[in-house]
C-alpha cells in the first residue's frame, strides 16, 4: 500500500458512550451523554430488560 498520509486519511476522534451493553459512536462532538439524551424514564424502562446481559 505504501505510505499513507495520516493527516488526510487518519482516524477521526468521536465521542463514544455505552448503554445496556451496546457501544454508541456519535459524530457530533457537542452531543450530550447518551443517558442524558435518552432521559431518565427511557433508561429506567429499558433497565428492566437487562440488555447488558
Amino acid at each position: 500500500m505504501g505510505d499513507i498520509d495520516k493527516g488526510a486519511h487518519g482516524l477521526v476522534e468521536v465521542p463514544v458512550d455505552t448503554f445496556a451493553g451496546f457501544i454508541f459512536l456519535n459524530p457530533d462532538k457537542q452531543a450530550k451523554p447518551l443517558a442524558e439524551f435518552l432521559g431518565a424514564e427511557v433508561v429506567e424502562r429499558l433497565s428492566a430488560y437487562k440488555l447488558d446481559r
